[in-house]
């Protein structure tokens, strides 16, 4: 039982980290500073693919 919880732990927390990241990518894109958003959308991707493989 006690692995059960660590890997599910561990889980969870991986999860919490990639959804932090794309939050701050969010935020970072709603501030009006004349980057292109274009600069976002690879780590977006491969954040995104991170969560569904862990699904």
């Amino acid at each position: 039982m006690d692995a059960v919880r660590y890997h599910l732990s561990h889980f969870m927390d991986s999860r919490k980290t990639l959804c932090g990241r794309l939050c701050s990518i969010e935020a970072k894109i709603k501030l009006p500073t004349g980057r292109s958003t274009l600069m976002y959308i690879e780590e977006v991707n491969s954040l995104t693919e991170s969560i569904q493989c862990q699904t």
